[in-house]
Formats: structure tokens, C-alpha cells, sequence
């Protein structure tokens, strides 16, 4: 992420505006695509991924869950997120949506987990590595939908591994957990 935001203040810097950009190489077309750009590697230019700089980035849109009334450690939503590192193995994950619990006072507790093979199906029990912290929400109004973000820079996974990326949810008092609209961000850093 550091490494875009150099990049991103720089192109804005007045010193890249006085630039002069190099000329495509002897016989080259310009590519009009927006997932590629022209770089040198080794003396070499050639066309290049976005991806060889900035690492390997997902996003998944999870839309409702099923519901969990089962308490610690959990269940898993089974919300579809995944990334397969491909320059350091440090992955940032960040899961968002709206949580609630039917019954007023009680609460629910959801965490990020990570793993490899095969991902986890919603309602198995809780799996794979925690990350980050976890969140907790008591309900004061019954069946109140409450946004909810957790993140967590997730490093020394393993480059050309699948990961799975999932949140376990528990209930910490009574009543029924329900996830809605969960949308999974991964960028690899």
C-alpha cells in the first residue's frame, strides 16, 4: 500500500509533470487496455501487469449469510472471499457489511479466519487462523442492522498458495446473528 501511495504522489508531483516520457520501443504498438503499462525489466521494455508491482487484489460481494444461533468459537458465514498471493504473502483484509441480533441485549461476536484448501461451508464449525481482533455488538433494538469493518494485515503467507478468507460469528448471549451485504476487499502489499 505504501508503495501505490509513493506512486500516486509522485505522478501528482510537479517534478513527473516536467518529465519527459520515454518512447515505446522500436516496432511496439501502444496497448490501450487500463490493466497494463510499459516498463523496463532487466533493460527490457515490455508491456506489464499492474500486478507485477502491486501484488495480487480480490473483492467479493457475500449478500446475506445464513444466520447462526450457536455460541463460541462459532460457526463460519462461508462469504466467498479468497486471494492468491503472488509477490510477498502480506495480504491486507478488510470485511464489511451489517450485522444484527433478533433479540434486544443479546449480543453477537464475528473475527476474520484464514486458510488454504478447501474453504469452509456457512454454518461448519469455526476453522482455520484468527486475524485481527474480533467485534462484538450488542443489540439495542431487536433486529437493527449495524454496520460493522474489521481489517487485519495478514503477512508471511505463502506466494502461489490459495487462501481462503471467511469470519467466524458467534453468539455471546442468545438470539440469532444475521450478516448482510458483506463485501471482502484483499490486496497483497
Amino acid at each position: 500500500m505504501r508503495r501505490l501511495l509513493f506512486l500516486l504522489a509522485f505522478l501528482a508531483s510537479p517534478a513527473f509533470a516536467q518529465q519527459t516520457l520515454p518512447s515505446l520501443p522500436a516496432g511496439s504498438t501502444p496497448y490501450a487496455g487500463t490493466d497494463l503499462f510499459y516498463c523496463t525489466i532487466g533493460g527490457v521494455s515490455s508491456k506489464c501487469a499492474f500486478s507485477a508491482i502491486l501484488g495480487a487484489a480480490t473483492q467479493n460481494l457475500s449478500a446475506s449469510p445464513a444466520a447462526t444461533t450457536t455460541a463460541t468459537p462459532g460457526v463460519m458465514m462461508a462469504i466467498g472471499g479468497a486471494i492468491t498471493p503472488t509477490k510477498s504473502g502480506n495480504v491486507l483484509i478488510n470485511i464489511t457489511g451489517y450485522w444484527n441480533n433478533n433479540t434486544i441485549s443479546d449480543q453477537c461476536t464475528l473475527g476474520i479466519r484464514t486458510g488454504t484448501g478447501t474453504a469452509p461451508i456457512n454454518g461448519a464449525a469455526a476453522t482455520g487462523t484468527a486475524r485481527g481482533s474480533t467485534q462484538n455488538i450488542g443489540q439495542a433494538t431487536a433486529g437493527f442492522n449495524y454496520p460493522f469493518a474489521v481489517t487485519s494485515l495478514v503477512t508471511g503467507l505463502t506466494v502461489g498458495t490459495a487462501v481462503w478468507i471467511d469470519l467466524a460469528v458467534f453468539i455471546t448471549t442468545g438470539g440469532t446473528c444475521t450478516l448482510k451485504n458483506v463485501t471482502t476487499v484483499a490486496v497483497e502489499q
